[in-house]
């Protein structure tokens, strides 16, 4: 299987976007490994309606995650399902304490990646709703920074899809983790209610 176009679309890393990531060293190798394919979130674009106004309007200033880049590695004979890699500059206005990233920022971004790569395992006619969320914290994420974020499905049980997530440092060192519980559902339109 390749990249899930028909779910997210091949978009080529913005010039201002790679020169940004490209400061940060560690970010190098991974912009430029050509068996990742570069993609937009789309809840990280604006809706004609009020859907993913947090990560598209709130988390998308200059001092919130001015940038953010999103990879898609393909399944392998390992390992079943993609995985989603992210890039993200985090500003000091994501903060809980002084130069360090609110914990509820870090569980927003886990399950906005982990719902990413849960999205390219369900049929484009399908949604998929977070069940549950659970965050382990293992060290302060310091601000302004770069990391990583990693998300990938483990199984799939019937509607059920099983994730997990890290966010890293440029070491490799995970600074939290997450899996999460993602149940698929028909396709939700627009002024529907859940």
């Amino acid at each position: 299987m390749s990249f899930p176009e028909d779910l997210f679309p091949f978009t080529p890393i913005p010039e201002e976007t790679v020169d940004h990531f490209s400061l940060t060293s560690w970010c190098k190798p991974i912009l430029n490994d050509s068996s990742l394919y570069p993609f937009s979130f789309d809840s990280r674009t604006l809706k004609e309606d009020t859907g993913d106004t947090f990560t598209a309007i709130t988390l998308q200033s200059l001092d919130t995650v001015p940038y953010y880049q999103a990879l898609y590695s393909p399944p392998t004979s390992s390992r079943p399902f993609g995985e989603v890699l992210c890039l993200m500059s985090l500003g000091t206005h994501v903060n809980g304490h002084v130069d360090t990233a609110h914990g509820g920022f870090i569980a927003a971004m886990l399950d906005d990646m982990i719902g990413c790569v849960a999205e390219s395992s369900r049929a484009k006619a399908e949604n998929t709703l977070t069940a549950y969320l659970n965050v382990t914290y293992k060290k302060p994420i310091g601000t302004p920074g770069v990391v990583l974020g990693r998300s990938w499905v483990e199984r799939r049980e019937g509607r059920k899809l099983f994730g997990k997530g890290t966010i890293e440092n440029g070491e490799g060192v995970v600074l939290a983790s997450g899996d999460a519980l993602f149940i698929i559902v028909d396709k939700i339109k627009p002024g529907a209610k859940l």
